[in-house]
Order: structure tokens, then C-alpha cells, then sequence
């Protein structure tokens, strides 16, 4: 007994082949690395032109002509922010987000579903329970009266219970051992004893030795769940960075839409002094036609002033919908105040630099990446898939019977009746086309030589994505610099203009050229309001430039910086949580450091 059994052992063990390491996720790093090296030197190759050099020193050079800090709508807003207890800064709106937004709680289950797939490729190798019963009744006509005896027919009964084990082993082998109790009476004279009750426990291992076999291929399963699960994580990093860059614009909008506001507020203010001043000089020197167009003029800021605070609104309200934070529902807020001002120096902007950095921390890549290393598991399996089918197997049974319906005594009489009877065999298939395993492999093969151009197209776009907000902050930063000019020259126009009509105004009430005079500021005041504007989205621009920079590079709210761990929600189901571990190491004013 004991010498059947080691056999029987020594014969599983030697029919399990295939014990090499499965594909796993151990070396992705190296082949990452090896398939971005011509990339990596084609980043250490680029070579900044003498001419952009030379204009980015200068931009290092540059001095600001006017600090932005002392400029009216700066101090109105900044003002604004102390005394509304409504005012928002950038950090808490990020914060904020991560805890309420529903964009991504949309976001964070992705990879918690991914990630079920890994437990449901394992459960194929779980150990399963089973259990089989029922009646059978056999009526049936016989010709051989050594069957029966002297009955012409046969009339069996049979009640049988069968229960056991099924494991599917990581190698494809399946071991399956099952327990079967079954009574049996029927009308044979040479059936004895009558009625009787049978007791069998079988063991029976089947290890496939070609196609189905071996740890690599049986694991291949685990191995895409989890290649899905981290795709679905990047995927999540990628949308939460495009919903943080969401709220970063958003943000501005609503800077740029509050400062427009003030702006369209004064400059109807000057509009109305200009039209007193001259509603005063109508009988002595003011044309009526010169009055009238001061009230158009007015007639038309208001106009532009409703639409200013429709902005306004608009802003709010869009940045309000990407936080989702249930305080600005609870107090009814109506009105918010950015209190963060954009950046005014300038941030170095280094080609080589950017385009290391997104090579290294794009989670696109990533993902692109991964889909071509699931080709390459599927492609591995077809390639299996096509040999043919060598399934080798064993069985080995004990038996025992008992009269009657005594189960306990059959049942004992399997271990004391007699040795165990055993069968070793093997079963072979291989379809003489094979048609289909070889259009699987075809596909996988073309799909596997299409995600690699994917990930190279992935690479290129991304070093084009970066060239271009390179350029675009220098761009930004530049036009910066000459709205800069531009408020300064509208500037001294108007202050000139105010002090040539105080001049011509002591110069006596019968002068024409005050009216005219009036006329001409009226005109320059609009210039200057629309330079200030100008500068203001300039700006605004500049610091938006900087944020995409920032997000072309990966490096966009470092993902360092965010943490992101498994918990579970109120109804106990899993969920990814996403919380900023220092957020001012990640925010815009550090960026220029």
C-alpha cells in the first residue's frame, strides 16, 4: 500500500513540467529602459540654438517695468480676499477635490474593478467541493440468461451519493478525489448480496504535458489582471492630473473674469466723469454730438459690464462643479475670491530637462508600455495553444461493499477488503488544420506589433507635447513682457492727456480745445483699459503655460507628493483614496525655485 503510493506520488511529480518562472512583472523596469533608449539618447542629444539661448538669458536679464502688486486691480482683489470669508486658494481647492469630486470618485474605481480581475484569475485555482446524487431504475429486455437466471427481463434500482475535492494545480495539472456511497438491488439470481451497499474513493491526477501546460502559461492569466490593474492606476493618475490642471484653469478663468469686472466697473466710472465735464461746458464749448457719444460710451461698458459678471458667474460656478465640495452647497456661496496671485517671474523653462523628466514620469507611457507587455503575455499563450494535446493521467481506488444498507461497513471495508486498483493512460489531439489556433496567434501578433507603434508614437508625442509647452512659456512669458510696455505707453498717454486738459482748462472758458481735449482722453481711457486687460490675460496665460509645462513633464502635483491607498466606504466596499502629503512642495509659487 504504502510502496502504491509513493509511486503514485513519485508519477505526479515527474509529469508536471514547465517549473520555469512564470512572466512576471519583476523586469518590466529593464525592458522599459531598453525600449526608451534611443529615446533617452535622442533627449541627451538636443542641443539648444545660440539664438533661443541667448533670448532665454536675456529673459533672465529682463527686469519687470511696473510691479503687478501695486497696480489698482491687484490691490482691489487681494483687498476682496481679506474681507470675503469665501476666498479660495489653490492648495485647498486640490484638497478639496480629491476628498468630494465626483470626476474622481468616477476616476478611482477604475482600478479597484481592474483589480478584482486578479482575485477572479486565481479563483481558477481555488479548491471546489463537490457532490453528486440521485436514482437510477434500469427495466430493460436480456437474451443471455447468465445475466438474470431465469428472468427475461432486468430490473435494477440504484441510489448513489458522490462528493469530493477538484484542485487545478499552477502547472495545468487537475487532481480531482471523490467519495461514492450507492445502494443496489435488482432481479439477478447470481447477484449477491441483494440488496448491497458500495463505497468507492477514487483519486485521479491528469497533468497535460503539451498544449495547457506548464507554470508560465497557466499564470498568464494572473499576470494580464494585474498588467490591467496598473494600467487602470496610471489611467487614474493621468485623469486626476487633468482634473487638477481642469481646476487650475478654471481658477484663472475666474482671476481673469473678476479683475475684467473691475476694470469694466472704473472705466465707467471715468466714462461718467468725462460726461459730467462735459454736460458742465455745453454752453460753452462741448458739442452735443460729443456728449452723446460719452453715453454710448457708457450704454456700451454696461452692456459689457453684465456680460463681465456673467463671467464671473460662469467661473464660479465651473470651478465650484470640479471641487463638488458640499460646503459651497451648505452656505449657499455665490461668490468666490481667488486667493492666489499668478507668478510674475520668470520660470525656467529646460528643454532636455522637461523631455527627461516626461520620459521618466508620463503615465501615458506607462500605459502604453503595459498594453504592449498584455500583447506579449497573449502572444506567449497562442503560441502554446497551437501545440497539440499530450494529457497524461492517473488513478488509483479503493473499493468495498456490505449487504443491505449498512454504508459505515462498506465504507470500512475499502480501507480493510483488499489493495487499492490503479490506471495510468494518456490521451492525445491535434487537428490537422488547426485553423484556429493560428488565426489567434496571427492576431496577437499584429496587435502586439501594433501596440509597439503606439508606444512609440506615445514617446514621440510626448517629446512634441513637450517642445511645444517649452516654447509656449517662453511665448507667454514674452508677451508678458510686452503687454508690460503696452500698459506703461497707454498709461502716460492718459496721465499727459489729464495733464494737458487741467492746462488748457485754466486757459479760459471760451478755449474750443477743451471739449476736444475730453474727447481724446475718452478715447485714450479705453486704450488703457484694454491694455491693462491684455496685460492681465497675458499673464494669466504665462502662469497657465507654466501648469501645462508641468503636466507635459509628469511632474504636474508630483505624484510623490499624493498618496493613494485602499479603504473602504461606508456600504464596506473598497475604494482608492487620494490625499496630498505636502502640497506646498507642489504648488505654483514653488514652481519658480
Amino acid at each position: 500500500m504504502n510502496k502504491l503510493l509513493l509511486g503514485f506520488c513519485i508519477f505526479i511529480v515527474s509529469c508536471t513540467p514547465y517549473w520555469g518562472k512564470p512572466d512576471n512583472l519583476d523586469n518590466i523596469g529593464e525592458d522599459r529602459s531598453e525600449m526608451l533608449s534611443d529615446y533617452n539618447a535622442q533627449v541627451e542629444s538636443m542641443e539648444v540654438k545660440p539664438q533661443e539661448k541667448e533670448e532665454e538669458e536675456k529673459l533672465f536679464e529682463t527686469k519687470q517695468e511696473i510691479d503687478v502688486k501695486n497696480m489698482e486691480w491687484f490691490r482691489q482683489l487681494t483687498a476682496e480676499a481679506q474681507t470675503n470669508s469665501n476666498n479660495v486658494s489653490l492648495e485647498d481647492l486640490y484638497l478639496t477635490s480629491l476628498v468630494n469630486s465626483k470626476q474622481i470618485k468616477v476616476f478611482a474605481d477604475i482600478p479597484i474593478i481592474r483589480k478584482t480581475g486578479i482575485q477572479e484569475a486565481e479563483g481558477r485555482f481555488n479548491t471546489r467541493v463537490f457532490a453528486d446524487g440521485g436514482y437510477n431504475r434500469v427495466n430493460e429486455a436480456v437474451g443471455n440468461v447468465l445475466r438474470t437466471g431465469i428472468n427475461d427481463r432486468f430490473i435494477e434500482d440504484e441510489t448513489f451519493i458522490e462528493f469530493g475535492l477538484r484542485k487545478i494545480f499552477i502547472t495545468g495539472g487537475e487532481a480531482v478525489l471523490t467519495q461514492k456511497l450507492s445502494r443496489l438491488q435488482n432481479n439477478s439470481e447470481f447477484f449477491d448480496p441483494n440488496p448491497q451497499s458500495l463505497s468507492n474513493l477514487t483519486l485521479r491526477f491528469t497533468q497535460p504535458l503539451l498544449r495547457g501546460a506548464g507554470v508560465t502559461y497557466n499564470e498568464s492569466a494572473i499576470v494580464l489582471a494585474q498588467l490591467d490593474t496598473e494600467i487602470a492606476e496610471n489611467e487614474f493618475k493621468r485623469q486626476l492630473e487633468a482634473h487638477f490642471l481642469e481646476i487650475s484653469a478654471a481658477y484663472w478663468d475666474l482671476y481673469l473674469a473678476k479683475i475684467n469686472f473691475f476694470m469694466r466697473k472704473r472705466i465707467i466710472d471715468n466714462i461718467k466723469a468725462i460726461n459730467t465735464e462735459m454736460t458742465e461746458r455745453s454752453n460753452i464749448d462741448a458739442l452735443r454730438s460729443q456728449i452723446y457719444h460719452t453715453e454710448a460710451a457708457i450704454a456700451f461698458h454696461r452692456t459689457q459690464l453684465i456680460r463681465a459678471e456673467v463671467s464671473v458667474r460662469n467661473a464660479q460656478d465651473r470651478l465650484m462643479s470640479l471641487v463638488n465640495s458640499p460646503k459651497f452647497h451648505e452656505y449657499k456661496i455665490d461668490e468666490l475670491t481667488p486667493l492666489d496671485h499668478p507668478i510674475t517671474d520668470w520660470v525656467k523653462a529646460d528643454l532636455k530637462e522637461s523631455a527627461r523628466l516626461a520620459l521618466k514620469n508620463r503615465p501615458e507611457l506607462e500605459q502604453a508600455f503595459l498594453q504592449l507587455r498584455s500583447a506579449k503575455v497573449r502572444l506567449n499563450m497562442t503560441k502554446n495553444e497551437l501545440l497539440p494535446i499530450l494529457d497524461v493521467f492517473a488513478e488509483m481506488g479503493l473499493s468495498g461493499i456490505a449487504a443491505e444498507v449498512d454504508f459505515p461497513r462498506a465504507f470500512d471495508d475499502q480501507f480493510t477488503g483488499g489493495e487499492p486498483g490503479m490506471s495510468v493512460g494518456f490521451h492525445f489531439e491535434f487537428p490537422i488544420v488547426n485553423d484556429t489556433a493560428r488565426a489567434r496567434k496571427l492576431r496577437r501578433e499584429i496587435e502586439k506589433r501594433q501596440l509597439r507603434h503606439q508606444f512609440e508614437s506615445s514617446v514621440e508625442s510626448i517629446l512634441l507635447e513637450i517642445k511645444v509647452a517649452v516654447r509656449e512659456v517662453k511665448a507667454a512669458y514674452q508677451e508678458f513682457l510686452s503687454s508690460q510696455k503696452a500698459y506703461i505707453a497707454a498709461k502716460n498717454e492718459v496721465d499727459a492727456l489729464q495733464s494737458r486738459f487741467k492746462f488748457e482748462a485754466l486757459l479760459g472758458e471760451n478755449n474750443g480745445g477743451v471739449s476736444a481735449f475730453l474727447q481724446v482722453i475718452l478715447q485714450a481711457q479705453n486704450v488703457y483699459a484694454d491694455s491693462q486687460l491684455a496685460l492681465v490675460k497675458n499673464l494669466v496665460s504665462y502662469n497657465l503655460a507654466i501648469t501645462r509645462l508641468k503636466k507635459a513633464e509628469g511632474t504636474f502635483l508630483s505624484y510623490k507628493n499624493v498618496e493613494i491607498s485602499e479603504v473602504t466606504d461606508e456600504d464596506n466596499l473598497p475604494m482608492l483614496r487620494a490625499r496630498v502629503k505636502e502640497m506646498q512642495e507642489a504648488t505654483p509659487e514653488d514652481w519658480k525655485k
